[in-house]
């Protein structure tokens, strides 16, 4: 394949459009994962380990004693390339060219280009979703198509937990009592407290029927038969406990053509309080932004980001494609600020 730089659509107008392709509505990790872009092919980033401790008394005329320093490490994690092309097949391209003779073919081509550089950046954009929903499961990022390679950012084992009563399990389940105690190791591990949880329906759903924590509502009228959202982050605030950040049931449709949950629904995630950062996705630079590069052409605002172009054989039967290609890859900068529980049977 050869970039088509004579094409209908130039690829600094196609990887502008592409840019503006929005994100699907129900994929919103990244506000956990913020989206940042570097012209980079691998993400570096700095774990400190942080403690307050005290300082020790002295005697008048002692000299001062030693502190200790925090412990701080730098990573590198290689970004793999997310991509993704449609191609248009010598029957299809004699089709449009046709439409010459009534003077519309220049406009169905362009068209053509477009609704498949918009098809391609929305897989791509699903694609990056699943591996934030893959890292927030477990800490991990697996990519099974390059055969299970995998990124690991060292979430402790103390931090990936399961349930000892199941959540489903409404009459006997501890939801209080696990939640104390995994915001206890949560607050240990980073010195703060979780500031919300990530759930899906089904979670949210077990909780407010939980049968303990309806009996804490119950007054004059009796005990509720099912908690509003509200009453339970109200039971939570009062145990100092993490409320529902939001409900997560996004899916996305796999090779298999089989739509699949982006993030478990059987999983609590804990995430840490707003302004604290838990990690970020890291957009890096392609080899195609520097294919155009070295050709001159200016990709805009920045190379790093998804790029489209449109792709053509050489040889015959000459079949053109319209490529999106990006590097991309969530990155977990404080591993200990994520805790993942475990909560049906």
């Amino acid at each position: 394949m050869a970039i088509l730089w004579d094409s209908y659509v130039s690829p600094a107008d196609l990887t502008a459009f592409v840019r503006q392709v929005p994100i699907d509505q129900n994929y919103i990790l990244n506000q956990i994962l913020p989206d940042r872009y570097d012209e980079i092919l691998e993400a570096e980033f700095a774990e400190s380990q942080v403690t307050t401790r005290a300082a020790r008394a002295r005697a008048w005329d002692a000299p001062p004693m030693p502190g200790r320093r925090d412990s701080f490490t730098t990573r590198k994690v290689k970004l793999p390339a997310v991509s993704q092309f449609l191609a248009r097949g010598e029957r299809d391209r004699l089709e449009l060219e046709r439409l010459r003779s009534g003077g519309q073919a220049t406009q169905a081509i362009e068209r053509a280009i477009f609704d498949d550089a918009e098809n391609n950046a929305r897989s791509v954009l699903a694609r990056v979703e699943m591996m934030r929903g893959d890292v927030l499961a477990d800490g991990k990022v697996t990519l099974v198509e390059l055969g299970g390679l995998e990124a690991d950012f060292g979430v402790p084992g103390s931090h990936i937990v399961t349930a000892a009563t199941p959540w489903t399990t409404i009459a006997t389940a501890d939801i209080i009592g696990d939640l104390r105690a995994w915001s206890q190791v949560y607050r240990q591990s980073n010195g703060f407290n979780p500031g919300g949880m990530i759930v899906s329906t089904d979670v949210l759903s077990a909780m407010l029927q939980n049968q303990a924590l309806r009996d804490l509502l119950a007054g004059v009228g009796g005990t509720p038969a099912i908690l509003a959202q509200g009453q339970f982050n109200t039971v939570l605030s009062a145990y100092g406990l993490p409320g529902v950040r939001f409900v997560y049931d996004a899916k996305v449709v796999d090779d298999s053509n089989n739509a699949v949950n982006i993030l478990p629904a059987d999983k609590v995630i804990l995430v840490p309080p707003a302004g604290v950062e838990l990690g970020y996705t890291q957009w890096g630079m392609t080899a195609t932004a520097l294919e155009l590069q070295n050709a001159g052409v200016q990709v805009l605002p920045s190379p790093a980001g998804m790029v489209a172009v449109v792709d053509k054989d050489v040889r015959p039967p000459y079949r053109e494609a319209a490529y999106v290609d990006a590097t991309c890859m969530p990155i977990l900068s404080r591993p200990r600020g994520l805790f993942v529980a475990d909560v049906a049977a």
